[in-house]
This record gives C-alpha cells, structure tokens and sequence, in this order.
C-alpha cells in the first residue's frame, strides 16, 4: 500500500498538461460538447426523416400505387414523338428537292400534298418564278397632303399673299 493522501475539501486536482499548458476551461468544454451534441441531434433528425421517407416509397411501391416505371414509360413517349416528326422530316425530303419552288412556299407541309397537286403548283410557279432579284410593281400610294395645284412656294411671301393663295385654292378659311 502507499501512503496517498486523499484531498480533504473533495476537490479533484486540475490534471496537468504534458505540453505545459494549463488544462482548458471546464465550461467551454460543455459548450463544445453541446454545440456538438445539437450538431449530431440535427443529422440524426435528418436520416430519421429520410428513412420515413423512402419507407413510404417502398410501402407505395409494394403495394402497386406508384408506378415504377411511369418516368420511363413518359421518356419513351417524347422519344416517339421525336422519331415521329423526324420520319415526317425525312418523307418530305424527297418532295422538296423534286418541287423546289413549291417547297419554297409551302416548307415542310408539302410531305401532306400530293404529288399531282405539287406537279400543277410547280408548273404555275416555274412559269413566272419569284426571285429577290424580280422586280416587282410599287404601289402609288395617294400622298397625305398633295402639294398646291398651282405649286406656289409660300416661303419669302407676306401675310396677305398666303391668304390669297389659300382663297384661290379652296381652302377652309373661305
């Protein structure tokens, strides 16, 4: 047996630091801890939430109310879609490089036309063809205020020989 002494006021020595340094502060240890502690409550809340989560899905699964395979049943569709407008793209290929002008004016619809009704538009169209560079007829349109019918120029003239000018012309102040 040894002789130890035991510390009379129940109090526990601070146990010293192998580095020399005083031990750190018992209450900034419990705030540590507890900091950590509601870190740790927080991911165990988490997973417990995720966990009910996917256990409903399985439960769902299994009893046949979602169906698994609507994601890629919907994916499939858009893919027939797709195919079907390129199909619908590649049929008309061949019309439009047989009817240019007609492809010209109706594009990717012609694939619906038939070939006899394509043949008579592109006969009509090639007769007269519609190039950027044909001239084509201007309008005349009537001009919104027609100039004096005899073509006075009212600049550099006095008051008295405007107002002559509108009484010979008919003007609203007559």
């Amino acid at each position: 047996m040894t002789d130890e002494i035991a510390p009379e006021s129940g109090d526990v020595p601070a146990a010293a630091d192998p580095t020399g340094q005083a031990a750190p502060d018992p209450s900034q240890q419990i705030r540590g801890l507890e900091q950590r502690l509601r870190g740790l409550d927080a991911k165990v809340t988490t997973l417990q939430r995720e966990r009910d989560t996917f256990a409903a899905k399985v439960s769902a699964l299994e009893s046949g109310q979602i169906d698994a395979d609507a994601t890629l049943k919907a994916q499939l569709q858009a893919k027939d879609s797709e195919l079907a407008d390129l199909r619908a793209k590649a049929a008309a290929l061949p019309k439009l490089a047989k009817y240019p002008n007609v492809a010209r004016e109706l594009g990717e619809s012609i694939a619906s036309v038939p070939d006899e009704a394509l043949a008579s538009l592109e006969a009509q169209l090639s007769q007269a063809p519609l190039t950027d560079d044909t001239p084509r007829a201007k309008p005349n349109p009537v001009p919104s205020n027609p100039p004096d019918s005899d073509g006075a120029d009212i600049t550099g003239m006095s008051r008295e020989q405007i107002l002559a000018q509108i009484a010979r012309s008919g003007g609203p102040f007559n």
